[in-house]
């Protein structure tokens, strides 16, 4: 019997739901001060994830700073970096993380180069402070168009997340998609089909996505940012269960959540829109690009000065304990399933890690390295 992965959930560094794991640990394969493709000389090693390490080097022809990320030889993991150059490199957008360039090592290993962001996730800043309703809706919408950007190229992220957005110079108004790492390319129907992984995070996955997600389209991520936008909102998680399959029941098979339970001091033009953004059936969901657009400038207009007088709402302690371990599930049952939940298999050997996410790699706290404020992202 073929076990797959469930869930993948890249790592990025002050993702508060992530297993703490210090980069003094890892072996670091560049040294400091090495130069790559006779351009990019290596500073410092910044992060490590399970599928990359991720250095901060300096563009010597552009005389900037950028981030290199680099493969750490796990299978499939050259494939993803040529699959997410080939994303970013389409996707050209101010709310996307920047694509330099891309090469292989004397060593054979394939890396990446992006833009250097400086800031937090939004995952780290919601755990913190929280954003003022009209700055989470007005992020939300700048994410839309992000995602517009990558739609129009066929591209699907499929990992859309508070840990996959980047705030440069910690400003609400200055988001960055980042780690496209498993997006689906409009040209990988047959590869990618073929493939018997399960990806995403469970408590932003739409029910097309969970049911199987390499038949999925843009309205999936939008989907997910109707998560994100009532996490913002709220300072709850959308779905939250005990356990994984409680979470993906939630997406499957209840009704969708109104924000204003959580939060009633909220206008109604909230939930009107969180109800398309987080309807169970992509063809209720606007696509991104105008529809989207339009339909946050509607809620905008229809909330007028009320969402002005909210602060940020208080953040909630949220139940990890349903992804407290790395789990896999088999890939044929849940096809005899068609949607139906079954429990995904914790792999013994690993125990349960607190903080850890369903299938993910694993992630870093503070950092000797870097500044707690620098961000950066190691699939």
């Amino acid at each position: 019997m073929q076990r797959t992965p469930f869930a993948r959930n890249t790592f990025s560094q002050n993702d508060t739901d992530r297993t703490h794991i210090s980069p003094l640990g890892a072996q670091q394969s560049l040294r400091s001060g090495e130069l790559l493709s006779g351009r990019f000389r290596v500073e410092h090693l910044a992060a490590v994830g399970a599928q990359a390490q991720v250095f901060r080097a300096y563009d010597t022809l552009r005389q900037r700073r950028v981030a290199l990320k680099l493969e750490t030889q796990r299978a499939g993991s050259a494939r993803r970096f040529r699959d997410e150059a080939q994303a970013l490199s389409q996707s050209a957008s101010p709310w996307l993380v920047g694509y330099v360039d891309r090469g292989v090592t004397a060593a054979g290993q394939a890396f990446l180069v992006l833009d250097w962001v400086e800031g937090p996730t939004l995952a780290h800043r919601l755990a913190r402070a929280g954003l003022r309703p009209l700055e989470a809706l007005e992020l939300c919408r700048r994410l839309g168009l992000g995602l517009a950007a990558m739609h129009a190229r066929g591209i699907v992220h499929r990992d859309l997340k508070p840990a996959n957005i980047m705030l440069a110079g910690a400003r609400s108004s200055a988001p960055k998609i980042v780690d496209l790492g498993v997006a689906r390319l409009s040209d990988m129907a047959a590869k990618d089909g073929a493939r018997d992984t399960y990806v995403g995070t469970p408590r932003y996955m739409s029910p097309e996505q969970i049911r199987d997600p390499h038949q999925v389209d843009g309205r999936a991520d939008v989907f997910a940012l109707g998560s994100i936008l009532f996490e913002c909102l709220t300072g709850t998680a959308a779905f939250v269960a005990s356990e994984i399959p409680g979470v993906l029941a939630q997406i499957l098979f209840e009704p969708t959540p109104t924000a204003r339970s959580r939060r009633p001091e909220l206008p109604g033009a909230i939930d009107v829109l969180l109800a398309r953004l987080l309807a169970p059936s992509p063809t209720q969901r606007p696509r991104a690009g105008a529809e989207l657009a339009a339909q946050f400038a509607r809620a905008r207009a229809a909330c007028g000065s009320q969402l002005a007088e909210l602060s940020a709402a208080k953040r909630q302690p949220l139940d990890t304990s349903a992804e407290t371990a790395l789990c896999w599930c088999d890939a044929s049952e849940w096809r005899a399933s068609r949607g139906h939940v079954g429990r995904p298999t914790v792999r013994p050997e690993l125990g349960p890690s607190t903080g850890a996410r369903c299938g993910s790699g694993p992630s870093m706290g503070p950092l000797s390295a870097a500044s707690p404020s620098t961000q950066c992202v190691a699939g």
